[in-house]
């Protein structure tokens, strides 16, 4: 007798030879708590848990950004990493061999055992308390290198914040401002809080405040703004430090000087100025060279914002016992090159995808003497590693966020939604404490560590003035200004392994999956280039394909490119272009060692 059809609400689609008792709605179901670890917010999420198997999400308090929603999918990833690995052969050669955990562990703990203290502790930006634990033990371990990875164009201008007030740690209070002016930030794909940031604008719009974006491109903070105020790449702090002169009433002021240097007309200057004296709006901008960002930081000392609601507000910050001293991440090759450091190991970050010229980093840990990586999948950098570590998400393991909370630290935890053979940073961290007998790491247990966390209180406030020189940034050759779009979905360069993220990336050109270059009508007719033709991206640093989409968007001497596209592998990531950062030269600042991603001009041509 044939099997009986079960229908399925909602279409016409059957699933054959099934009976009743393997439905779902035989099995035990529960929705619990857990979160997503995409972001410094955290956001808590409630996944839907049907027998031992996650297979849906919905928001917990309030929704999160888009890239939440993936984790059903990411749980059962096919480039998931399922089972420690070992090089089998030359690094970098393709070839693996499954081993066990704990394999892998001796492994690592043998490798800085025989390296101390010449080792190196690379970790992504988390507010997990699971990663700031694998930070205390490489400290204790006296490590010659620990660095967070971090991605300027998702910070505030926390150098300049420091310079100025003795503290960093100051947070935008755009949910209560008069309005905003962003200074070249696109903050509602790029702030730290993605969320946070879509709920303070839709509050301002409700309230009818000004927003106002300045710019080149017409950017997704542009399209939602009340204004899209175009200016010269890179010429954005030098508008902030004409708003800064107007409202001082310096006598001196050329304006028709600063129109010709930023593209902005005079009386556009004029009226910007005006608004902000009457309305007193709140100036963000993203963290970038020191000189810019005194500029927009100075401004918001003259208008009064510091330490006053809907301005920037101070905020204390949980910290362990251990501190590290933390270097710039993109001196890790050099160490590593000049043999400072003999033992990397990358925590959940993929710097031979996403670092500006990233051939410095294959190069580097050619040359390094252990490299191993914890990693969530087999992407380029693991590619390198000799054991790559699965790295598990917030739902396959136990993990505690902190909160502070009226100068308290109000824990948050999170317990596995499912089962996993994967491995946590603070499960890392305490076998290696146990093995070699770190006497200075005095946890067992994630509990304990949390117990020791303590608040770190911002100090009276007091301000140091800024220096007030400026000078345009030095672009390298080309004939064509390069802008790096970063979107929210793929922030980091995360998240391009999921086919739902690749379909939000660029939204207005209808280009999904493959590394598209925004062009404006003039300069394609200038290099007589199409719609969707495939074009070569050439800079100091190296070339690139990408799929032309011509868009009035942006200036006829700019491009566009968004960030996180063109892998070299996976299922749904491989290369559909190539990688823009590979077109970004490695430059740093002076004053900060932050790798500069924004000064490159290149070359077009087409294919």
């Amino acid at each position: 007798m044939a099997a009986a059809a079960h229908f399925i609400p909602g279409g016409m689609q059957t699933i054959d030879g099934l009976d009743g008792r393997n439905l779902h709605r035989d099995l035990p179901e529960a929705w619990v708590r857990s979160a997503c670890g995409e972001c410094l917010s955290a956001c808590p999420v409630l996944l839907r848990r049907i027998g031992g198997k996650i297979v849906g999400i919905r928001p917990s308090d309030r929704p999160p950004c888009l890239k939440a929603y993936v984790l059903p999918q990411e749980l059962v990833h096919p480039d998931r990493i399922t089972s420690a690995l070992r090089k089998d052969g030359n690094r970098g050669s393709g070839r693996w061999r499954h081993v066990e955990l704990q394999e892998a562990l001796e492994g690592l703990s043998i490798a800085l055992a025989d390296s101390r203290p010449r080792i190196a502790l690379v970790t992504r930006e988390d507010s997990g308390l699971s990663f700031a634990v694998l930070q205390g033990l490489f400290a204790a371990l006296d490590a010659k290198f620990l660095a967070v990875y971090e991605w300027p164009n998702h910070q505030p201008p926390v150098d300049a914040l420091r310079e100025a007030t003795g503290w960093e740690d100051w947070r935008y209070d755009v949910s209560a401002a008069a309005g905003v002016v962003s200074f070249g930030w696109d903050w509602l794909q790029t702030y730290p809080s993605p969320p946070a940031a879509q709920e303070a604008w839709l509050r301002a719009r409700r309230r009818g405040l000004p927003t106002v974006y300045v710019g080149p491109r017409l950017n997704l903070t542009a399209m939602r703004s009340r204004e899209w105020i175009a200016c010269r790449p890179g010429m954005e702090p030098l508008v902030a430090l004409t708003m800064s002169r107007l409202l001082r009433d310096e006598g001196d002021v050329d304006l028709e000087e600063t129109a010709r240097r930023t593209g902005v007309p005079a009386r556009k200057l004029e009226s910007l100025a005006q608004e902000l004296r009457e309305r007193r709006l709140l100036c963000i901008a993203p963290r970038g060279r020191l000189p810019d960002q005194r500029a927009v930081v100075s401004l918001n000392e003259i208008l009064g914002h510091f330490g006053q609601p809907g301005g920037l507000l101070s905020q204390p910050k949980a910290s362990l016992p251990l501190k590290a001293t933390l270097e710039p991440v993109e001196g890790l090759p050099a160490a590593i090159e000049q043999g400072e450091v003999e033992t990397v190991v990358l925590a959940g970050i993929n710097p031979v995808f996403d670092s500006p010229e990233p051939r410095r980093w294959v190069s580097a840990l050619r040359k390094a003497r252990h490299v191993i990586c914890l990693s969530t999948y087999l992407d380029e950098t693991a590619a390198f590693g000799d054991w790559v570590l699965p790295l598990g998400v917030p739902a396959e393991r136990r993990e505690i966020f902190l909160d502070v909370q009226d100068g308290k630290v109000v824990p948050r935890e999170v317990e596995p939604a499912v089962s996993s053979q994967r491995v946590g940073p603070e499960g890392v961290a305490f076998f290696l404490a146990d093995h070699l007998n770190v006497s200075g790491f005095p946890w067992k247990t994630l509990d304990e560590v949390a117990k020791s966390v303590k608040v770190e209180s911002p100090p009276p406030f007091s301000w140091r003035r800024l220096p007030s020189n400026w000078d345009s940034p030095e672009f390298t050759a080309g004939d064509m200004y390069l802008l790096l779009e970063t979107p929210a979905a793929l922030a980091h360069g995360h998240g391009a392994q999921h086919p739902y993220l690749l379909t939000t990336v660029g939204p207005h050109l209808r280009e999904w999956w493959t590394t598209w270059v925004e062009l404006n009508p003039a300069a394609a007719e200038r290099y007589r280039i199409r719609d969707r033709e495939w074009v070569r991206l050439e800079s100091e640093s190296g070339a690139i394909e990408a799929c032309a989409r011509i868009s009035s968007g942006v200036p006829e001497d700019t491009v566009c490119l968004p960030a996180g596209l063109g892998h070299l592998g996976g299922t749904f990531a491989q290369e559909r272009g190539g990688n823009a950062a590979e077109l970004v030269p490695f430059r740093q600042d002076a004053a900060t060692g932050l790798a500069l991603w924004n000064h490159v001009k290149l070359r077009i041509r087409k294919v």
